[in-house]
């Protein structure tokens, strides 16, 4: 799939959401569709709800910059923090 074409699909399934949850691995330090997302919730004023996985030490710096909220990795949590944000 084009990068414009990826971009466009995740445009579309952010738009009609209330909040955008992205789960804070490592991992998120390098990927740009990540970063995509993040940004483009911001740019249209979707809240971000940072998870942090379980077990994990560290959460990823630009994961935290972009999150209006930041949870553990349990449903309970997850859940109270929509409602938080949203």
């Amino acid at each position: 799939m084009a990068q414009y074409k990826m971009k466009d699909e995740l445009q579309d399934q952010i738009w009609p959401v209330n909040c955008v949850i992205i789960i804070g691995g490592m991992w998120a330090n390098h990927s740009d569709w990540i970063k995509f997302k993040m940004d483009f919730a911001k740019s249209i004023n979707k809240p971000v709800l940072g998870v942090r996985p379980r077990g994990a030490q560290v959460m990823p710096v630009a994961v935290t910059l972009a999150s209006n909220l930041v949870v553990s990795w349990n449903s309970d949590s997850i859940v109270a923090g929509i409602r938080q944000i949203t």
